[in-house]
């Protein structure tokens, strides 16, 4: 896949094959921040645009919403994309690898682990980002995750069965 600049005066393509999810999610060395492009709506006089080092670019897409078909299908032919679901392999090793920075215990990746292991249905399983917090490792802390952020999902998913 590539993804190219539309007004660009050099028309500059940079591949995304075989760049590994690991390198690309970390952002420290991802080439779209080095390159500035042409905006299509731009001024023709007007600086080239570059992303900012401390912005991140995360979209999210809810893939059973009819409605929003031709909007899938074009950002699909337009940009990679990275499953961020927490059944794939390269999810795995989030929760693990903050706590660890951070410092915090591996048992909250364990508590995650078993919590999944209990959601027989892919799609309703509980993502890394829930736990992603210092607060975490206190009793109070875990006990407002799950009372105010996890339960209520789960409870969303499962309304009406």
């Amino acid at each position: 896949m590539s993804i190219r600049s539309s007004r660009s005066s050099s028309s500059s393509t940079r591949s995304t094959e075989g760049t590994s999810p690991r390198s690309s999610a970390s952002c420290t060395s991802c080439w779209y921040r080095d390159e500035a492009i042409n905006l299509l709506y731009g001024e023709e006089d007007a600086a080239a645009f570059s992303l900012p080092k401390n912005v991140y670019l995360i979209g999210t897409m809810n893939t059973a919403d009819r409605s929003i078909a031709l909007v899938d299908t074009a950002m699909r032919r337009r940009f990679a994309f990275l499953s961020l679901h927490p059944d794939d392999e390269h999810m795995a090793s989030v929760l693990p690898d903050w706590l660890q920075r951070h410092g915090l215990p591996a048992s909250v990746a364990a508590i995650w682990g078993q919590l999944n292991e209990r959601i027989p249905d892919k799609e309703f399983k509980i993502g890394p980002s829930f736990l992603m917090s210092q607060s975490v490792v206190t009793d109070k802390g875990l006990d407002r995750i799950w009372r105010t952020a996890i339960l209520p999902l789960l409870e969303e998913f499962h309304h009406g069965d």
